[in-house]
């Protein structure tokens, strides 16, 4: 049942996530908060490979990639790349879905502290924390226009997806021989851009 999940559900469950990204909506955004959610992404990466340089590399990858972008599903999408076996994958899953729930309560109260403004708080909010339900959960309890803009961003990360697992592949495979090659990106990263494509044609209605 695991494997299966592993391998069937997660993958088709990243595909329909494309389905919840409007590009167009993207393209309303200052280029600012593109470089932003970048900056914030490669820093997920790469603090993940410092701080927790004593856990094997495949689960530095998946911690990095889950908390960059999107929680549980980042983190089946880079699993395979990274050849990480079922207690990584557990125990990044764990440790992904922990700070996410503690960040539902902590950065509502962080944005209240800090006196932040809607775009202040969404960044912080859409620009940080895992998966789709945190970002939904704390954004909204701040207030509906907070929760509608840090879901956007969110969506901004979710975008990177593709990239990110390219780029993991590449520095996960350095030295061994394998050639620059999209194949690292798996069919489901790929099933998750066509989504996203054909949502932002208007080809599906609302």
């Amino acid at each position: 049942v695991f494997q299966y999940a592993e391998k069937q559900l997660l993958a088709m469950a990243t595909m329909l996530l494309g389905f919840g990204l409007n590009l167009q909506l993207l393209a309303e955004l200052s280029p600012l908060y593109l470089v932003v959610l970048t900056a914030m992404v490669f820093l997920s990466l790469v603090s993940s490979q410092w701080f927790c340089r004593g856990m094997s590399p495949a689960l530095r990858w998946l911690l990095g990639a889950g908390n960059g972008i999107c929680g549980n599903s980042a983190i089946a999408a880079t699993a395979p790349v990274v050849r990480a076996n079922k207690t990584e994958i557990g125990l990044a899953v764990a440790v992904v879905n922990l700070l996410g729930t503690l960040g539902i309560f902590l950065f509502p109260l962080l944005a209240k502290a800090f006196a932040l403004n809607h775009a202040e708080s969404a960044l912080l909010v859409g620009g940080i924390l895992q998966s789709v339900g945190h970002v939904v959960a704390a954004g909204f309890s701040i207030d509906a226009e907070t929760g509608t803009m840090a879901l956007l961003l969110k969506m901004g990360r979710i975008l990177l997806l593709g990239p990110v697992i390219f780029f993991v592949g590449i520095r996960f495979n350095k030295g061994k021989q394998q050639s620059l090659s999209f194949k690292l990106v798996p069919n489901y990263v790929w099933g998750f851009l066509i989504a996203a494509l054909i949502t932002s044609s208007g080809w599906v209605p609302e």
